[in-house]
């Protein structure tokens, strides 16, 4: 199987942003790398014509650590540190 590294997909950066996304996917075919490449390029974007996303905010759950070496500046709270309200224990 060859790889294309060179294919363009553009996006609408306000739709999309605004939106649930899932990425899925069988493991090991590039999911965390795929997120990580489009999560690095809207940050860095953000410095120039789209400096609207800087009130955008991201949250990813990584149970694996497989996206800390991605974003090195990230604020990051371990599982230790996670507090859960007792309310969002409820089964409404």
């Amino acid at each position: 199987m060859t790889r294309q590294r060179d294919i363009k997909v553009p996006v609408h950066g306000d739709r999309f942003f605004n939106k649930h996304v899932a990425v899925v996917g069988a493991s090991g075919s590039g999911k965390s790398s795929s997120v990580s490449s489009v999560l690095q390029r809207a940050v860095s974007a953000k410095t120039g014509e789209y400096q609207g996303l800087n009130n955008s905010h991201i949250l990813i759950f990584d149970l694996h650590s497989e996206y800390a070496s991605a974003f090195p500046k990230a604020d990051v709270i371990t599982v230790d540190e996670l507090v859960l309200s007792y309310w969002l224990l409820n089964e409404y």
